[in-house]
């Protein structure tokens, strides 16, 4: 973390004095918070002006409107459950900034979205850049790109977490001790470093909708714990016989077809698996669970 000088320490103050609008995330996924009267902010002139001077420079230090970007740009299906970082969290190394611009955690999963630019003026990253991240005490994890931006020369990745079951404390590190995919005039592809580029982040501690169910059987199938989420869905216990597992969830007429995720069988009979959705899923909207062609309703 770096120290801030006089007018990035306004500017972030600026920031760190917004409402951020949860409506549209109430909207999205159908659940009651209690309401608060918004509150009209009076900023300082001098404030007022370096807000608006960093709203049109996009400057690294305005989360908020990153965040904002990458709903107008290309919308990523998750974006409305994660909040800006309250101070800007970034690393800089070998000419590369990362940088933390929202964060989320929704039951044993955490939703990071990061950016990555290239600040040396080389113009090294491309559309198939990708750093290598690095986060301790996860099951699996998966990153994307979702943009590139090349005038700016800028990469907006989506990492999604998973651990065997919730995050015991909400402070994470994430690292990366590489690049690969990158251009260079000296046609060095990968840039591998021992000075690992690293941010701490603190996970906002925000409840979001999900069912639980236990002792299911469906075959030969007996399910102990069957979590449905907003980004996807959980299921762990044992079994006999051939293991197959093919998991759809019905919300009316429409159903969703769990197809990318991942998990483990034990020696045991034991297994676990995770899926995440391809869209937005409203928890309390689910009607039913098929499981194998096996239809097990949900209880309203």
């Amino acid at each position: 973390m770096k120290n801030f000088d006089k007018q990035e320490q306004d500017i972030h103050d600026a920031f760190s004095s917004i409402q951020v609008d949860t409506e549209n995330l109430k909207n999205k996924l159908n659940f009651s918070t209690t309401h608060t009267p918004k509150k009209i902010i009076k900023l300082p002139a001098i404030a007022a002006a370096i807000l608006i001077f960093a709203i049109l420079s996009i400057t690294a230090y305005a989360t908020i409107s990153q965040l904002e970007f990458f709903r107008t740009e290309f919308n990523p299906v998750f974006i409305d459950l994660v909040s800006p970082p309250s101070e800007p969290i970034y690393s800089e190394n070998n000419g590369i900034r990362m940088e933390i611009i929202g964060a989320s955690q929704i039951y044993n999963r955490t939703l990071i979205y990061v950016t990555v630019q290239d600040i040396s003026g080389e113009s090294r990253l491309n559309n198939g850049t990708h750093p290598d991240f690095y986060i301790i005490g996860f099951l699996g994890s998966h990153s994307r790109l979702l943009y590139f931006n090349q005038e700016t020369d800028t990469s907006y990745f989506e990492i999604l977490l998973i651990r065997c079951g919730e995050l015991a404390s909400n402070e994470i590190i994430v690292r990366s001790h590489g690049i690969r995919g990158l251009s260079s005039s000296n046609s060095q592809q990968q840039l591998v470093t021992d000075d690992a580029w690293q941010m701490n982040v603190t996970i906002p501690q925000v409840i979001y909708p999900f069912s639980s169910f236990t002792d299911i059987v469906v075959s030969n199938l007996h399910i102990d714990r069957l979590t449905i989420l907003p980004v996807g869905l959980h299921i762990s216990g044992t079994h006999t016989g051939i293991f197959e597992l093919n998991v759809k969830l019905e919300i009316g007429s429409t159903l969703i077809p769990m197809v990318s995720g991942g998990g483990m069988i034990g020696d045991d009979r034991t297994f676990y698996f995770d899926w995440t959705s391809s869209e937005l899923i409203d928890v309390e909207s689910v009607t039913a669970i098929i499981i194998n062609g096996y239809r097990i309703e949900v209880p309203e």
